[in-house]
């Protein structure tokens, strides 16, 4: 598992570790894991928004979906500020907007953020075949 997830320092272990339990079901415990590391990363720590995405799993495992779309929210605002160009995570973040309001039977807004996310991936699609 520590090589489908990543390795590395310690940060990257306790936030693999987090998702491990997540897989595990272990939705309370890596939730608990998750704010543990939140509380101790800096205000401008690069790996934010990739903890906030996994909060927003955690949260809708847990079917506590307005939290989870808050979450995703706060990791899409992150992406998307710093005018990153990985289309593919931020397509991914739209993905799980729009499961969210799917779930929640807001079906426009699903619709918009599912059409956002195929925008992105063919936009990666496209970077890669070049």
């Amino acid at each position: 598992m520590k090589k489908e997830f990543g390795g590395g320092n310690e940060k990257v272990n306790i936030r693999l570790f987090g998702q491990i339990l997540r897989e595990l079901g272990k939705y309370d415990l890596a939730k608990k894991i998750y704010h543990r590391l939140l509380a101790e990363l800096p205000a401008n720590d690069p790996s934010l928004s990739a903890l906030y995405c996994d909060l927003g799993m955690v949260t809708y495992n847990k079917a506590a979906y307005d939290s989870s779309l808050e979450w995703y929210q706060k990791s899409l605002l992150i992406e998307e500020q710093e005018g990153s160009s990985n289309y593919r995570n931020i397509g991914n973040l739209y993905n799980y907007i729009g499961e969210i309001y799917r779930v929640k039977r807001e079906l426009e807004r699903a619709l918009e953020s599912y059409n956002k996310a195929i925008e992105l991936f063919e936009k990666a699609l496209n970077i890669y075949q070049h």
